[in-house]
């Protein structure tokens, strides 16, 4: 066996006896104690100010949980390197260019006619002005501020349904500004195609509609997909004018688009939440109700002043101002009131960001050229009616160029950030940063924005610190911050980013990597970084969220094993080879399993909570070929992220919607069920007889490690928390959003 240094032998001699030193947390949940704390007690009462060491912010973006050791505490994070690769920057200035121009030409065509409505009998009817500017306003918006408000990287689906929605506008701005019978067919007909188009690029394929036809998820793929061939079909049957064609036309898309309505809105109402507290009932709109009633309200007022003075410009600028934020508003609040009302939507869809793809500044130019469209619109003389057929022309080559590049650009084109990884070291008395050493690159990647591009927990040996990021890579950082060695090829893709932790076992270092980009389990010398071997597991994972539980190293049977629960299987490898020696499969525990919470073990049993049952399984019996299974328990809103933790005979556990249980760990009874608050990713912490409960936060609810609930204290730190706990000597260390606390008495 490779040693590097008595420190090293002594670590391995411990970890391989089960116990660590109770004045350090070597890695995830602690090295093998699984969330709790050696120390009898620990803090009870806290808040930003009171009993706090001190606290310390840290730079970039991370969500790992800190790691402990007797002098030090260390941290990944993340920061950004370059916003845009210069192909990606080149993309998104023509794209807001396009957008400049669309607007400028548009507010050109629509102001021409509003303060000359007695003009060229070939400018756009006058009953056309106001969605013809909403719809080039709803256009500029998305490209603008899609990206930001739908936060592509959050899932796959975000950009498909972004670019969907702008090409389908950027198309019927065709009819509006030529509304000839060519005009209505050709875009009819692009609209039709643009829903086969859409509904062969729906990511994940097939995937989309895996929860049944009727499902909400189904609903909202048939919402996206549908509407432009609906709306394309109304326009051949107005454009091609014979009866029995245009009527079967219009018929057909009356018939779908009833269809749609009443379809998503059966599943809304479906959904909709009853339950004080829960998930989707936090979404926050960015229009509210009144919003969109204030708009149309200016608008009434606006044609009141038009209808009473016909010659003043002043007035018809307002009326199609007024007609467009309406036109615009009051589609988007509805919107996000169905959003609302239902879990899958608001999960999927989280609060509203305004986060411009270019900045406010390029927001600004492209409003002022739209301004600079409308100014010389006013003062174009009517002599110069030609100059607005041409701006018809231009319109709409430009608003098609624009709806087909957004769509490429929002569908398929790379657009993360590149992104530095490091390690952080901070000094376990004072709080202060010792040093933060830059150690792996790469794109930030699609990742859920409750998730973060530095989010699994580092892992030590006293030597070594071992920092994973999914595939930027594994990285090995000496306790004075200098790069050892780097391993880049370990690719991990989901659209909810990696968050398994790495592990120590024997001389290597293993990582359990399920997703897109491959389903395998691997090991990687602690000394160079080369890998050791690397099993492909071939086992059924979560359709795009991967495998995310931390595997853990258990005696099973007499024997060192690496024990991997996946999705729907629970296996164990031998440690030198990475050979498979036994597997079970024992099912989801929940088809809402989004595989992220880690098991717990005890000496006699190895406990799985998930979000539908709970399941223990003997040790011994895993090596054969017998069901291990001694008791699984059907649960209600059961433990999806947060990890559990096993105290005096009792397993605790929390759901991701605040629902705190107890489970009796010899029969998997229900001993008492609890709603605590809101979002909990923290896995849940146990210090002496008591149980602390984190939420997303910053608030955690201490409890009593007792048969019955009983509330002890709650704390607020006011600040975003996805980490966990990590009790150490009568303190804790908490990472929130920007800060690491230490909390408890100097």
């Amino acid at each position: 066996m490779r040693l590097h240094g008595l420190g090293a032998t002594v670590l391995l001699l411990s970890l391989a006896s089960g116990t660590v030193g109770a004045d350090e947390w070597l890695g995830w949940r602690g090295v093998e104690r699984e969330g709790r704390s050696e120390s009898p007690t620990g803090p009870t009462e806290w808040s930003a100010t009171d009993n706090v060491a001190w606290k310390t912010a840290i730079p970039g973006e991370g969500y790992s949980s800190p790691v402990v050791t007797e002098d030090s505490v260390y941290l990944t994070t993340a920061f950004l390197v370059q916003s845009y690769g210069h192909t990606g920057l080149l993309l998104r200035l023509g794209l807001v260019a396009l957008t400049g121009i669309l607007a400028a030409l548009a507010a050109y065509a629509v102001m021409r006619r509003a303060a000359h409505s007695d003009g060229d009998e070939n400018g756009p009817s006058p009953a056309l002005l106001i969605p013809l500017a909403a719809l080039t306003l709803g256009v500029c918006a998305i490209v603008l501020l899609g990206e930001g408000i739908m936060e592509f990287e959050r899932a796959a689906e975000r950009g498909w349904l972004t670019g969907s929605a702008a090409a389908a506008m950027a198309l019927l701005l065709w009819p509006l500004a030529r509304r000839d019978r060519r005009s209505l067919i050709a875009a009819g007909g692009c609209l039709v195609g643009l829903s086969v188009v859409v509904l062969v690029t729906v990511p994940h394929g097939a995937r989309a509609f895996a929860d049944g036809p009727a499902s909400v998820k189904s609903a909202f793929m048939y919402c996206v997909i549908a509407p432009p061939g609906v709306i394309g079909l109304f326009l051949l049957g107005a454009g091609l004018g014979n009866r029995t064609v245009g009527g079967l036309m219009t018929g057909t898309g009356i018939g779908l688009a009833a269809l749609l309505a009443g379809l998503l809105a059966i599943n809304v109402l479906r959904e909709a939440p009853d339950t004080a507290g829960t998930l989707w009932a936090e979404y926050e709109p960015a229009i509210e109700w009144w919003m969109a009633l204030a708009a149309i309200v200016a608008l009434a007022i606006a044609a009141w002043v038009r209808r009473r003075h016909q010659e003043s410009g002043a007035a018809a600028v307002a009326v199609v101002l007024a007609g467009a934020l309406s036109a615009v508003m009051a589609p988007v609040a509805l919107v996000e009131l169905v959003i609302s009302r239902s879990h899958y939507l608001a999960y999927h869809f989280g609060a509203p960001k305004l986060l411009p793809m270019l900045g406010w500044t390029a927001v600004i130019a492209v409003c002022a050229v739209g301004l600079v469209g409308a100014g010389l619109a006013i003062a174009t003389r009517r002599s110069g009616a030609q100059w607005l057929r041409c701006a018809e022309t231009a319109l709409v080559a430009v608003a098609l160029g624009l709806g087909a590049g957004y769509f490429a650009y929002a569908r398929y084109l790379p657009k993360s950030p590149w992104m530095a990884r490091a390690v952080v070291c901070v000094d376990r008395e004072s709080g202060d940063i010792r040093w933060m050493s830059r150690c792996l690159e790469g794109p930030r990647g699609q990742i859920h924005t409750d998730n973060s591009p530095a989010t699994p927990t580092l892992v030590t040996d006293g030597e070594g610190v071992y920092a994973y990021f999914g595939t930027p890579g594994l990285a090995c950082v000496d306790t004075r911050g200098h790069v050892r060695w780097r391993c880049i090829d370990l690719p991990f893709r989901s659209q909810h980013g990696v968050a398994s932790s790495p592990i120590l076992c024997g001389e290597s270092v293993v990582v359990l990597s399920e997703s897109e980009a491959g389903k395998y389990l691997a090991a990687v010398d602690r000394g160079g970084g080369e890998i050791v071997w690397r099993t492909e597991r071939g086992k059924q994972v979560h359709e795009y969220a991967g495998t995310c539980r931390t595997p853990c190293v258990l005696d099973i049977a007499g024997r060192r094993t690496i024990v991997v629960w996946g999705y729907t299987d629970i296996s164990g490898y031998d440690p030198a080879t990475g050979r498979e020696l036994w597997t079970h499969q024992i099912g989801k525990l929940g088809d809402r399993n989004n595989p992220v919470c880690s098991s717990v073990a005890d000496g006699r049993r190895v406990y799985l909570v998930g979000p539908e049952a709970s399941m223990a399984l003997d040790r011994d019996a895993l090596a054969g070929s017998e069901d291990p299974v001694v008791w699984e328990r059907p649960t209600d809103e059961g433990a999806q992220c947060a990890s559990p933790v096993l105290c005096g005979g009792l397993l605790f556990a929390t759901s991701d919607v605040g629902r705190a249980y107890c489970l009796d760990t010899d029969s998997g009874e229900a001993v008492w069920t609890h709603w605590i608050g809101t979002q909990h990713y923290s896995s849940v912490t146990a210090v002496g007889d008591r149980i602390y409960f984190t939420d997303t936060n910053g608030r955690t609810t201490v409890v009593a490690a007792e048969r019955e609930y009983r509330e002890l204290a709650v704390n607020d730190l006011e600040e975003l928390v996805y980490a966990s706990i990590v009790p150490v000597d009568g303190r804790f260390f908490l990472r929130t959003e920007g800060s690491l606390y230490c909390i408890g008495t100097r």
